[in-house]
């Protein structure tokens, strides 16, 4: 019974273990998929910006990728933070502030086809600008938050390490000394038997 009931614990260490590294493992990928999205809208941004110094169509790619990456990236953050409701309001105003950033980029493109230039597109920049820099503030608010739960998560698989360690050891410390006692005990009886039948 003894032995049943530490190879239970064992079991549930191992499973909890596994958990706990799953959960850090989990706040990496969130923050990977972070660093994706906002490299994504900084490459739009350069793209546009290389276009409106020249009008090359060429300068337009990463920014035509980001129009066509950035849904599956948030999709993705949405489904990784789903069990945290404060991640999920990050990524509501994340979602906000993508949509007019790319408006921005879209409408001062559309006004240097127009026939803008230089200072007549300062105004647009400015503005493209500051909500880029909302939006630096709030993935790194989110990338802060996954920090945290990852180092919360760490020291957690640390923990149910040790416990799995002390589990098993404690559970093979156990078998050896019933082992060891069952043998003894069948020595005994064995040495008693020859003994009675010596006589």
């Amino acid at each position: 019974m003894p032995l049943l009931l530490l190879l239970s614990g064992g079991v549930y260490s191992l499973s909890s273990l596994s958990r706990a590294i799953s959960l850090v493992q989990h706040s990496g990928e969130v923050q990977l998929v972070l660093s994706q999205l906002l490299s994504s809208l900084v490459d739009a941004e350069t793209g546009q910006r290389g276009y409106l110094v020249d009008g090359e169509r060429r300068f337009l790619e990463p920014y035509e990728r980001a129009l066509s990456t950035w849904h599956a990236e948030m999709a993705r953050l949405r489904a990784l933070t789903q069990d945290n409701p404060d991640q999920q309001q990050r990524l509501d105003r994340l979602g906000r502030l993508i949509d007019k950033q790319l408006e921005e980029l879209r409408a001062t493109m559309a006004a240097r086809d127009s026939g803008a230039r230089g200072s007549d597109l300062d105004a647009r920049m400015a503005a493209g600008k500051e909500t880029m820099d909302d939006i630096r503030r709030v993935v790194s608010e989110m990338e802060e938050e996954e920090r945290r739960l990852g180092h919360e998560r760490q020291q957690a698989a640390a923990s149910r390490w040790r416990w799995t360690l002390l589990v098993f050891f404690g559970g093979a410390f156990a078998f050896v000394s019933i082992a060891g006692a069952v043998w003894i005990q069948r020595r005994g009886a064995k040495a008693r038997e020859r003994l009675a039948a010596e006589r």
